[in-house]
């Protein structure tokens, strides 16, 4: 028996409404964008309620650091803790529930 998660996401794709769908976990970026397949698309998917720091350093990176008063490789570390994380929770190729809410329209 295979474990499903049920996460909650907003897409950031004009194909989702609010609504539960089933998507094949592709891959992720950082630590809280994640990548499926569904319909034969890819699903750009941003994890609700989490703001995972960056894991390239970035003027944006060394933005956040300054205003959380924090060196920004320990900002770094931390997003890569977070993208770690979401390696080890999906499995690449598993079908996933998700219960999606409307987001911004994709690049």
């Amino acid at each position: 028996m295979t474990a499903r998660i049920v996460l909650t996401l907003a897409l950031l794709c004009s194909a989702a409404s609010a609504k539960t769908l089933h998507a094949t976990y592709l891959y992720h970026t950082d630590g809280d964008t994640v990548v499926f397949a569904y319909q034969g698309k890819r699903l750009i998917c941003q994890l609700d309620g989490i703001d995972a720091p960056e894991i390239y350093s970035s003027a944006k990176m060394i933005r956040n650091a300054q205003k959380a008063r924090l060196d920004y490789t320990k900002l770094q570390e931390l997003g890569m803790q977070s993208y770690v994380y979401l390696r080890d929770t999906f499995v690449k190729g598993e079908r996933y529930t998700l219960k999606v809410r409307k987001g911004n329209a994709a690049k």
